[in-house]
């Protein structure tokens, strides 16, 4: 992949401006005379060489090797031509990339395997984006496997990690280590950590965020007597993601120190930084409101498990909201209490924020039948039209695919929400409804095509109702394909 990038660049450039012989990339005969002959046959014969090294997965500079054994039989049926033809459309086109995951779980659920053609792209997707890995591993089966073994980038697709002293990027093996064997990558950045550069020692320290746990705790916690700043701050930042580290309860009880609930909050700001706060990551200065000291409580509160917090002071998540939405310190208090609950991923802190339309991430804290429970409640209580305008912009914030009974209710709300001409100031709907196409459950396409029929062709609405439609057709269509032979 190296070798076509440099080709590209070389293209771009131009050869009159690049009078540097073009790499032979191994094929025979390339080598003697490479730098008489013209640049550009030079790199037109290299382009082309490097395609069709990219097509069939194997390294050029390879060609001369030994051919390997065949690949064993495959005992799962493969996807057929009209599901392939769709998969190269999410491949090679960004603007489907989108959907590559859910065509990737309906693959594995149908108990399949992709084609052979496409495994080298398929394979190099898992390479550059990691979020698709493991998926990628379920549907490559037993020729993918066999094709991961001759390119070591394509190790991941195996389980396997190629070697960190000899990889080229160190954090992306280590990343790929963590995520098959924790605990082997955490061993082995305490092998290689004290003859590392403090900026190394920060970015394995960034690798421990997956399948963070527990057992991470005592490395995490020495790390915070590291030399570095920015490694004591990755380290404390992990830290308070894990309700039961030392960190979470020295951080508790410095919370319980400074904020106190009788009949509303009673908020104390911390005299001084002394060195066992700076050790546990509180910043000397920041952004928040209210001069320096407000900044410390921020922080501190923000590393303290919400779940403690709420049965430390005895009150339940709801009246500690309630009452922080009227109180002084209403913005120190949920801004901070927010980031804490999407750290240490506190459901019912998630939910109860939520429903008292505190904005924030806080949706991707909770499970997808609590977050479409939730959302549903949500609409039913937004009686007027109004109401449930406000009430979607938050939709897109709901990852899917949706069920079909949610879908079902999704759609009742957009069809409220067109049914008037009446625009409600220019916000984000066009976004919203396009948003809503790509995550509907197929079962409501129906539905769905009797909504956008009920539009008229001048309506404000039009376009982005069609557009909706027509990713849920798309997205219809192409996963029933992986089920035709």
């Amino acid at each position: 992949m190296k070798a076509w990038d440099e080709l590209v660049k070389r293209a771009l450039l131009g050869t009159e401006r690049d009078l540097r012989p073009i790499p032979s990339f191994g094929a025979s005969g390339a080598d003697e005379g490479a730098v008489e002959r013209p640049i550009e046959d030079q790199l037109l014969d290299a382009a082309a060489l490097a395609s069709l090294a990219r097509r069939a997965g194997r390294r050029a500079n390879e060609a001369k090797t030994p051919l390997p054994e065949p690949s064993p039989d495959e005992p799962r049926p493969a996807i057929g031509r009209r599901a392939t033809v769709h998969a190269m459309s999410l491949l090679y086109e960004p603007r489907h990339r989108e959907l590559l995951g859910e065509w990737l779980d309906a693959v594995a659920a149908a108990e399949r395997v992709v084609t052979p053609r496409l495994l080298p792209g398929l394979l190099e997707v898992g390479r550059r984006q990691p979020k698709f890995a493991e998926r990628i591993r379920a549907v490559v089966g037993a020729r993918g496997l066999w094709l991961a073994a001759h390119n070591d980038a394509w190790a991941y697709a195996r389980g396997e990690t190629a070697d960190l002293d000899a990889a080229p990027d160190r954090p992306l093996a280590l990343r790929r280590l963590r995520e098959s064997d924790p605990d082997a990558a955490r061993q082995r950045i305490e092998e290689l950590w004290a003859s590392e550069r403090a900026k190394d020692r920060a970015s394995f320290v960034e690798t421990l965020t997956i399948r963070l746990s527990m057992a991470d705790e005592p490395f995490l916690e020495s790390c915070l007597d590291d030399r570095a700043k920015d490694v004591r701050r990755a380290a404390a930042r992990l830290l308070a993601r894990l309700p039961e580290s030392r960190l979470a309860e020295r951080m508790l009880t410095r919370a319980t120190a400074y904020v106190r609930f009788t009949d509303a909050w009673e908020v104390t700001l911390p005299p001084a930084l002394d060195e066992a706060m700076a050790r546990d990551g509180i910043q000397e200065k920041g952004a928040a409101e209210g001069g320096a000291r407000t900044w410390w409580l921020t922080q501190i509160l923000r590393a303290t498990p919400p779940g403690r917090l709420s049965s430390a002071l005895d009150r339940p998540p709801e009246d500690l909201i309630d009452n922080a939405l009227e109180s002084e310190w209403r913005r120190t208090l949920l801004e901070a209490i927010s980031a804490a609950t999407l750290a240490y991923q506190d459901d019912a802190w998630a939910e109860a924020l939520l429903e008292r339309r505190v904005e924030g991430d806080l949706w991707l804290v909770l499970s997808a039948p609590r977050r479409e429970a939730l959302f549903a409640r949500m609409l039913v209580a937004s009686k007027a039209r109004a109401g449930v305008h406000r009430t979607l912009l938050h939709l897109p914030k709901l990852a899917g695919p949706w069920s079909p009974a949610f879908s079902t209710k999704i759609v009742a709300a957009l069809r409220q929400l067109v049914a008037s001409e009446e625009r409600l100031g220019e916000f984000p709907a066009f976004g919203v409804l396009r948003d809503a196409g790509a995550k509907l459950a197929p079962e409501v396409l129906p539905a769905m095509k009797k909504l956008v029929d009920g539009v008229p062709e001048t309506s404000y609405w039009k376009k982005a109702t069609t557009d909706g439609l027509e990713t849920l057709e798309r997205r219809a269509t192409m996963l029933a394909a992986i089920h035709e032979d």
